[in-house]
């Protein structure tokens, strides 16, 4: 099993760590018929850098091997999912407007069907399927949904910012 983060300077708190879940996003792709899939991991939260995941596969898949791995070091869990230590960066902001970090993690895997697909489409295979974020490096205190100033910009009541 893999540690819960890389370079963790402080813990984040269970609260943190549930609210970083619903903005770390992934995808995953199917690359062919013999059961070779990717997964594409983003993180679009503010509270800091993202360095622990794992994705549960929905119960009609179960996870077999990891074949590849590109911003991270990842593994096979015993209940067949996959469980990441890896880097995500908070986003880059501009007043409201964020975009996620160019790091992002993606992890090439093989996987096999459990049963029956529960529907008659790809997207329906991965119904069930969640991510769950299980270590995170909180941003420096104090924390806010404001932006990070950008260098020689100081923070005015017309463009609010958190110093950097």
């Amino acid at each position: 099993m893999l540690g819960a983060g890389v370079g963790q300077a402080r813990a984040a708190s269970p609260t943190a760590l549930q609210q970083a879940t619903s903005d770390v996003h992934y995808t995953v792709r199917w690359q062919d018929y013999r059961g070779q899939y990717e997964l594409q991991l983003q993180s679009l939260t503010r509270l800091g850098t993202v360095t622990g995941v794992s994705w549960t596969p929905p119960p009609s898949l179960r996870v077999s091997s990891i074949t590849g791995v590109r911003g991270g070091v990842c593994a096979v869990t015993a209940a067949g999912g996959i469980s990441c230590r890896l880097k995500l960066p908070p986003p880059t902001c501009a007043g409201d407007t964020c975009s996620p970090a160019p790091a992002q993690a993606t992890v090439d895997f093989t996987a096999t069907l459990t049963g029956a697909v529960p529907g008659a489409t790809f997207s329906d295979l991965f119904w069930g399927s969640y991510l769950t974020v299980t270590g995170l490096t909180p941003a420096p205190p104090p924390y806010t949904d404001l932006p990070r100033c950008t260098k020689g910009h100081a923070s005015t009541k017309r463009h609010p910012c958190t110093p950097t």
